[in-house]
């Protein structure tokens, strides 16, 4: 679920050690020596010890936080998930695909046509998407032509739209498309 895009930068995350290394060198031994006329600052001193305290421990935590930080952002962590549903333990997705129509899709190399292959990879991803899951489809041509445009569960319907379609003696723009997709 978890992966580190840098992990060699894990290393760097020990630095988070420093801090507390350089806190145990510097204990101090404090040699009392009685004198009668100090204790007024001695009672003062007392009050003041555990809020010094207090603030040296925050930040110590501070800084230590802060290295680890460093490093794990050099590290680029990134959480690997099918979709941001799943993390909040859902099941459903929406799913908007953009689809270029252009004549520039009509194009053969050998014996594949790129908008048959196209037309191959929109049915595969139909046919990966799980019940529940709703779907909307854009054509981007030289207007946004669109198959369906609010999202819809109906994955046998969307499935012969995308085989009826043919590619079109247009230009596409893609970003209107891509708008109309984002509104979905």
């Amino acid at each position: 679920m978890w992966s580190f895009i840098n992990p060699i930068y894990l290393w760097a995350a020990s630095a988070a050690l420093i801090p507390l290394m350089l806190h145990l060198m510097q204990k101090r031994r404090i040699i009392t020596i009685p004198f009668s006329s100090i204790r007024f600052l001695q009672l003062a001193h007392k009050r003041s010890a555990n809020r010094i305290r207090l603030e040296n421990f925050l930040l110590w935590l501070l800084r230590t936080l802060m290295l680890l930080g460093l490093a794990l952002g050099f590290a680029m962590p990134v959480l690997r998930i099918s979709s941001f549903s799943q993390l909040l333990g859902g099941s459903q997705r929406d799913v908007a695909i953009v689809w270029d129509a252009s004549y520039s899709m009509a194009y053969t190399s050998g014996n594949k046509n790129i908008w048959a292959s196209s037309k191959e990879t929109i049915l595969a991803i139909l046919e990966g998407l799980q019940a529940g899951d709703r779907v909307s489809i854009f054509l981007a041509d030289d207007d946004v032509t669109a198959l369906i445009e609010q999202p819809s569960t109906d994955l046998a319907a969307a499935m012969a739209l995308v085989k009826a379609q043919e590619v079109k003696n247009t230009s596409s723009r893609l970003g209107p498309a891509l708008q109309a997709a984002s509104h979905a």
